[in-house]
């Protein structure tokens, strides 16, 4: 979690009248590999999410993830009550369980925006686009000069990049109008 973005929308769902939590999975803290098929981690973001509820008693949830942690958000967000998804970075080159894990998510018509960078040698973005233009409920915004961390060639950090789409995304979730 180290880097200026996910400070940044921390603030930014403050701004907007919003609870956030950020957490480290147990792996990262322990300084050892992910989970196989990422169970872990889903089971670590379900509980987080259950005690945010509980202890901010908030009736609006979403759900955000970054990497790894996009592809936990998804199942999350399909199983426990959401009102919708940021999913920054999800690695993506066709594997099926990932296609099904999007299928999934715009069965239950959640509400997700999908952040990727152009450069990203981890997600086939023409891929990508295909599959999810046939979903209404998910939205696909492309990071122009960013890699799969959201920095530049020249390594900088594309913060504002991503501020800009997320919070006009999350104000239309709450139904607010844009300033």
């Amino acid at each position: 979690m180290n880097g200026p973005l996910l400070p940044a929308l921390a603030r930014g769902a403050a701004d907007l009248g919003l609870w956030s939590l950020r957490f480290n999975f147990a792996f990262a803290d322990a300084g050892s590999d992910p989970s196989g098929g990422t169970a872990d981690e889903i089971a670590e973001l379900r509980e987080a999410i259950t005690v945010a509820r509980a202890t901010c008693k908030v009736e609006t949830t979403f759900v955000a993830g970054r990497g790894l942690g996009a592809w936990a958000s998804i199942a999350a967000a399909t199983d426990e009550r959401t009102d919708g998804a940021v999913l920054l970075g999800p690695s993506y080159a066709g594997q099926p369980e990932r296609r099904i894990a999007f299928e999934r998510l715009a069965e239950s018509e959640i509400p997700a925006l999908v952040l990727v960078g152009s450069e990203s040698k981890r997600t086939d973005l023409p891929l990508l686009r295909e599959l999810v233009d046939t979903m209404p409920s998910v939205n696909l915004e492309v990071i122009a000069g960013a890699d799969h961390r959201f920095r530049s060639s020249a390594g900088r950090a594309m913060t504002e990049a991503i501020l800009f789409p997320v919070e006009a995304w999350l104000r239309l979730r709450k139904g607010e109008q844009l300033d």
